[in-house]
C-alpha cells in the first residue's frame, strides 16, 4: 500500500480561515490614513506590520518546502503556495484587528523587513573574505557598495556596483525571492547615484563657500583643488610633528607635501616673478648654515680650517711624543740601574730570521741585517784561544842579562841615568843592556821581579844585580817552571783548540741592540728594502721572546733577571706599547717619520684630511685620532671645525647647500659617527633631510603637456576677465575698444599678479595655508557627512522596498 503523500494537503487548498473577512467592508477612516481607533489603533497597525515584516523573512525560509509542495501537486515549479502563505499572514493579522491596508501597517512591515536584513552585507563580506576575495570587494559587500576599499575611477565604480548588486539581490531575496533581480539592479545603481549626489553636493557647497570666503581662504581652496585633496585633509597634512632640530627652520608647503602638482605650481609662481617662496628658501639656507655653525664654527675656507687644525694637532703631537719617549726610556733604564742583569742574546734565532728573508735566491746587500748579527756576536760571545804547548826554547835556562836584552834593554834617563851610563861604559860584555829604544828602568824592574829574577821591583836592586856581571849568574823561576810544564804538556797528549762561546750581557746592552735594529728596520722600509726590513723585525722579535723567557722564569745558566727587574721590564714594555699605539698606529705615524727629503711624511694642513676623510678606513682613522689626542677636547673641536667647514663648502656660488652636501654626508658617514656626538649627528642629518626635501620639491612633476599643465591653466583662469566674448566685445567695439581692450588686459594682469602673490605667500607659509584652509565652511563636507549614513540606509532599504 502506497504511503500517504505528506504534501497531499497542498493538492486541494483548504478553505481560507480568513475568508469570512474577505467580503467585509474596510474599516472607516477619518482623516485619511488615521484609523478610527485613533493613536492606539495606529500603534497596533505599526506593531502588526513589524510582525508581518518578520514573517516575510520566515516565509522566504519556507519557500523551498512550498515549491516542492507545488511541484508534487502538479503545479510545476512555482511560488503559488508561498504567496498564499504570505496572504494568509495578512488575513490573520487583519482578523486580529490590524488594518493591513493602512500606511502604518505597511510602514511597520517594511521596517521589520529592513531590520531583518540589515546584516546581509556584513555576512556576505565575511563569507567573501573567507573565500579569499579581494579587500576592495569585501569592503564593497560590507558597505552595500558605498565603499570601494580605496579603488577609484572605473575600477572603483565597478567594485561599488558589484558589491551593491550582490548585497541588494540577497537582501531583496530574503524578503521575497521573486524580487532578487530587482534588488540587485537597485543595489548596483544606487551607490554610483549617491556618489554623484555627493559630488554635486560638494560642488554646491564649494560654490556657496567661495561666495562668502575671504581671499586667502579662496586661494587656499584653489591650492587644495589643484593638489587633488580636500581642504581639511591638506590642512592636517601640513601639521609638522614636534620641534625641529634646526631652530627657526620652517619648511615650505611643497617641501612638506612632496606633491607633483604643488611642485609644478611652485616653479610656475617663481617663473612668474613672485618672491615669497624664494625669500622663504633663502631664510631656510641661513637657518641651515646657522645649524652647522652650532655644531662647529665655519672658517672662511677649508684650507684655513685645515691649516688651523693641522698646526694645533702637530704642535701637541710632537711635544707629547717626546714626553712619551722619555717615559719609556726612563722605564727601561730603571730595569737594571747597576748592570746586574745578565741575558744571553738569541744569536741563532737572529740568524734564522735573516736566513728566512735574505737566504738563497735573494739579492741586495742586506748590510743592516749582517751588521746586526755581527754586533750581537761581538758583544754576546767570547773566543777562547787554543791551548799551546810551551816551545822547547822556553825550557832552556835564561839569565838576567839575557832577559833584560830580550825586553829591549834599559833606556837611559834622569833616574839613575849615571849608574846606567857607567854600566854601559865600564863593564864588558854588556851589549844590549842599555838602549835608547828600550824600557825605562822602573818598567824593566817590574818585569824582572814578576819573572822571578830579582827579589823586589826596586830599580836599584835590578841595577845592582847587573853590575860586575852579576846578571849572568841569576836565573828566573818561570824558566824553570816552563821547563817542567813542557814535560807535563807532552805527557797530556793533544791540547784543546780555539773555541767561541756565548756570554751573558747586561740588559742595557740587549736594549741598545734591540732599538738599533728597530731603527734599521724602519730605515730599510723607507728605502724600499722590504725583505731586509722584515728580517730585522724578525730579529727584534727573537730578542723580545728571549727577554720574555727570562722574565717568565726561564733563565739559563749564567743569566740573571731579578723579580723587580721583571716587573720593571713589564712596565716598560706596557709604556712602549702604549706609545706605539698612541703615536705610531694610524695616520699619525706619518707625523713622526721622515720622507726622503728629510721632512715629515705628513705635516701642517695635510694632517686633518688624513684623520677625517672618505677613505675606507675612515672610522678607524678617527679612532686613531682620539687615541692620539687623549682627553684634549680642544683638538677634537678643531677637527670638527675642519669637518663642518668642509661640509659648508659644498654650497653653490649663492651659498645654498646642494646635493653635494648629501653626497658629503654619505661619503663620510663612518668618520662623522666617530667624531661627532649623537646630538651633533642628528643636526647634521636634519640639515641633509632639509636639503633633500628642498631638491625633491623643486624637481617633482617636471612633465610638459601633462594633466598638471592643464590644471595650471585652469588655476590662472580669471573668470569674466578671461571670457572670450567679453574680450571680443572689449577689443572690437568701435572707438571705445581702443580704451576697453588695454583696460581689460591691465585688469587681468593685475588680477593674476595679485593671485600669484597670494598663492606664493601661502605656499611659502604652511601655517598660514592651514589656517586659510580651515576658514572654509564645511558646506560640502557637512552635507556629505549627512549623506553617507543616509546613503548606506538607502542602499540597505532600497532592495527591501523593491520587494513590495
Amino acid at each position: 500500500m502506497a504511503s500517504e503523500n505528506p504534501f497531499a494537503k497542498y493538492a486541494q487548498p483548504e478553505p481560507n480561515p480568513f475568508a469570512k473577512y474577505a467580503d467585509q467592508p474596510a474599516p472607516e477612516r477619518a482623516g485619511g490614513d488615521v484609523p478610527r481607533g485613533g493613536f492606539a489603533q495606529g500603534a497596533g497597525n505599526l506593531l502588526a506590520g513589524a510582525v508581518r515584516g518578520a514573517g516575510s523573512i520566515g516565509a522566504t525560509l519556507l519557500a523551498p518546502l512550498d515549491i516542492a509542495g507545488d511541484a508534487l501537486a502538479g503545479r510545476g515549479l512555482s511560488l503559488q503556495s508561498n504567496q498564499q502563505r504570505r496572504a494568509d499572514m495578512d488575513a490573520a493579522l487583519g482578523g486580529m484587528g490590524a488594518e493591513t491596508d493602512s500606511w502604518m501597517y505597511q510602514g511597520g512591515k517594511i521596517g521589520g523587513e529592513i531590520l531583518g536584513t540589515a546584516g546581509a552585507g556584513g555576512v556576505l563580506g565575511n563569507v567573501a573574505a573567507r573565500l579569499g576575495a579581494s579587500a576592495p570587494l569585501v569592503q564593497a559587500l560590507t558597505s552595500s557598495g558605498f565603499s570601494a576599499g580605496g579603488r577609484t575611477g572605473l575600477a572603483g565604480m565597478a567594485t561599488r556596483a558589484a558589491g551593491g548588486a550582490l548585497t541588494g539581490g540577497v537582501t531583496a531575496a530574503a524578503v521575497n525571492p521573486e524580487d532578487a533581480a530587482t534588488g540587485a539592479a537597485l543595489g548596483a545603481a544606487l551607490p554610483i547615484a549617491l556618489q554623484g549626489a555627493g559630488k554635486a553636493a560638494g560642488a554646491l557647497g564649494r560654490g556657496v563657500r567661495n561666495m562668502r570666503a575671504p581671499a586667502d581662504a579662496k586661494a587656499a581652496a584653489r591650492i587644495a583643488d589643484f593638489a587633488g585633496m580636500r581642504p581639511a585633509d591638506l590642512a592636517d597634512a601640513l601639521v609638522q610633528p614636534g620641534p625641529s632640530l634646526i631652530p627657526g627652520y620652517r619648511p615650505t608647503v611643497p617641501q612638506i607635501m612632496q606633491n607633483d602638482n604643488i611642485s609644478q605650481l611652485q616653479r610656475t609662481l617663481k617663473t612668474a616673478g613672485t618672491n615669497a617662496i624664494g625669500e622663504a628658501e633663502r631664510a631656510q639656507q641661513a637657518q641651515l648654515r646657522a645649524a652647522l655653525e652650532r655644531v662647529a664654527p665655519i672658517d672662511l675656507s677649508v684650507q684655513d680650517a685645515a691649516q688651523r687644525a693641522g698646526g694645533a694637532i702637530d704642535d701637541y703631537a710632537k711635544s707629547a711624543y717626546k714626553v712619551a719617549g722619555k717615559k719609556v726610556s726612563a722605564a727601561f733604564d730603571a730595569i737594571d740601574p747597576f748592570n746586574e742583569s745578565a741575558v744571553m742574546l738569541p744569536i741563532d734565532e737572529m740568524m734564522a730570521a735573516r736566513g728566512k728573508y735574505l737566504g738563497a735566491g735573494t739579492f741586495g746587500d742586506g748590510s743592516k741585517a749582517a751588521q746586526a748579527i755581527a754586533t750581537a756576536q761581538d758583544v754576546g760571545t767570547q773566543a777562547l784561544p787554543a791551548v799551546k804547548a810551551i816551545p822547547q826554547s822556553a825550557g832552556r835556562v835564561q839569565t838576567l842579562e839575557q832577559a833584560v836584552r830580550s825586553q829591549g834593554g834599559i833606556r837611559p834617563g834622569e833616574y839613575l841615568g849615571r849608574e846606567i851610563t857607567e854600566l854601559g861604559r865600564k863593564q864588558s860584555k854588556t851589549t844590549g843592556l842599555v838602549s835608547k829604544v828600550g824600557r825605562d828602568v822602573e818598567a824593566m824592574a817590574d818585569v824582572m821581579y814578576d819573572r822571578g829574577f830579582i827579589p823586589d821591583n826596586d830599580p836599584a836592586t835590578l841595577l845592582d844585580m847587573l853590575r860586575n856581571g852579576g846578571g849572568r849568574n841569576s836565573y828566573a823561576n818561570d824558566a824553570m817552571e816552563a821547563g817542567f810544564q813542557r814535560m807535563a804538556d807532552d805527557a797530556a797528549g793533544d791540547l784543546p783548540g780555539a773555541e767561541v762561546v756565548r756570554q751573558a750581557v747586561p740588559f742595557s746592552t740587549v736594549q741598545n741592540l734591540r732599538s738599533s735594529m728597530g731603527e734599521a728596520a724602519q730605515q730599510a722600509k723607507l728605502a724600499g728594502s722590504n725583505k731586509e726590513a722584515a728580517a730585522l723585525r724578525g730579529m727584534v722579535e727573537s730578542i723580545d721572546n728571549s727577554l720574555q723567557r727570562v722574565a717568565g722564569g726561564g733563565a739559563q745558566p749564567g743569566e740573571y733577571f731579578a723579580p723587580d727587574m721583571v716587573s720593571g721590564y713589564q712596565n716598560a714594555r706596557a709604556l712602549h706599547r702604549a706609545k706605539k699605539l698612541q703615536f705610531e698606529t694610524g695616520p699619525q705615524m706619518g707625523m713622526f717619520r721622515q720622507a726622503g727629503d728629510g721632512q715629515q711624511v705628513i705635516q701642517g694642513a695635510e694632517i686633518p684630511g688624513k684623520f677625517f676623510s672618505s677613505a675606507r678606513s675612515q672610522a678607524d682613522d678617527v679612532k686613531a685620532f682620539k687615541r692620539l689626542i687623549g682627553n684634549r677636547a680642544d683638538l677634537a673641536d678643531e677637527l670638527k671645525r675642519y669637518a663642518v667647514t668642509e661640509a659648508a663648502s659644498t654650497s653653490n656660488a649663492s651659498g645654498d647647500l646642494t646635493s653635494k652636501y648629501i653626497k658629503w654626508m654619505e661619503a663620510r658617514s663612518g668618520a662623522a659617527r666617530e667624531l661627532f656626538s649623537d646630538s651633533e649627528m642628528a643636526t647634521l642629518r636634519e640639515v641633509g633631510n632639509a636639503v633633500e626635501k628642498s631638491l625633491k620639491a623643486e624637481n617633482l612633476g617636471r612633465v610638459s603637456g601633462s594633466d598638471t599643465a592643464q590644471k595650471l591653466a585652469a588655476l590662472n583662469n580669471m573668470g569674466l576677465l578671461d571670457n572670450k566674448a567679453v574680450s571680443l566685445l572689449a577689443n572690437r567695439v568701435p572707438i571705445v575698444g581702443q580704451f576697453t581692450g588695454p583696460m581689460l588686459s591691465g585688469l587681468r594682469d593685475t588680477a593674476i599678479q595679485s593671485q600669484n602673490k597670494q598663492l606664493a605667500g601661502l605656499l611659502a607659509d604652511p601655517e598660514a595655508l592651514a589656517a586659510a584652509l580651515r576658514k572654509n565652511t564645511p558646506g560640502d563636507a557637512g552635507l556629505l557627512r549627512l549623506l553617507r549614513p543616509a546613503g548606506r540606509g538607502l542602499l540597505g532599504a532600497a532592495p527591501v522596498i523593491s520587494a513590495q
